[in-house]
């Protein structure tokens, strides 16, 4: 989607007829030259004026760009594809008008999008990460722009893993380790700092025994396991961890 779409209207039609009393005149003769001029012409112009309106309107195309770039009324609609590390400023919000709209995708490098309104009633520019994108949209009264949507940009990687009731740990990657600190304890090591983790484990499913697992640090996790009484015991585990 490209400049928003304008309405069209003709113009040079002849709303008028010639008169129709029967003489020969050369009012009354039907030539061509007459109705192409007044009718046909007419029609051309219209739509092909309605085809380069909606040529415009409709253009998807991804406005790639390398660095700074401001936005034009002409990306409404559009994603700017970011790929190295710049400054995209969103064009001001009266020129744009109302419910224009415009994504931002940051593909490498870490992209800063700027504009002179604010944004979401902030005046600070929004950093994106490579792979995460805003869409940001003119309010209602063309003076800012509100953000539609975004997406950050997160990857998800799953290990299911397996602790034996003396904590040695099977089909693990490589660089993890797992520790057993006590009765129905371990310690799994994964080293991937920084990381989010969604952790589901189950015991040993020919017994009614329960597990848990939590983040312990930015590069470990913690499982423990009971009987169906709360007794900590030493309990095989499966472990599915989903890291972010």
């Amino acid at each position: 989607m490209g400049v928003k779409y304008t309405s069209q209207s003709s113009s040079g039609y002849d709303s008028g007829s010639p008169p129709d009393d029967g003489t020969q005149s050369e009012d009354n003769k039907c030539k061509w030259s007459v109705i192409k001029s007044s009718l046909t012409d007419v029609l051309e112009t219209f739509s092909d004026a309605i085809n380069t309106e909606l040529l415009a309107f409709f253009d998807f195309n991804t406005n790639a760009q390398p660095g700074n770039y401001t936005t034009l009324t002409s990306d409404n609609g559009k994603t700017i594809e970011c790929t190295g590390s710049g400054t995209i400023t969103l064009g001001a919000a009266a020129t744009m008008t109302t419910g224009y709209e415009v994504t931002v995708k940051c593909v490498s490098g870490t992209e800063t999008v700027a504009t002179s309104d604010e944004i979401d009633g902030s005046a600070s520019n929004r950093t994106l990460a490579a792979g995460s994108s805003e869409t940001y949209v003119v309010n209602s009264a063309a003076d800012k722009y509100l953000i539609k949507s975004e997406n950050i940009g997160t990857t998800e990687t799953i290990y299911s893993i397996a602790i034996s009731s003396a904590g040695v740990g099977s089909n693990l990657p490589s660089g993890w380790t797992t520790d057993k600190n006590g009765t129905g304890d371990y310690t799994v090591t994964h080293g991937l700092t920084s990381q989010d983790v969604v952790l589901c484990s189950t015991a040993d499913s020919l017994f009614s025994r329960i597990a848990t697992a939590s983040s312990d640090s930015v590069d470990t996790f913690r499982v423990k396991t009971w009987t169906d009484a709360g007794v900590a015991a030493d309990i095989p585990v499966f472990l599915r961890a989903t890291f972010y």
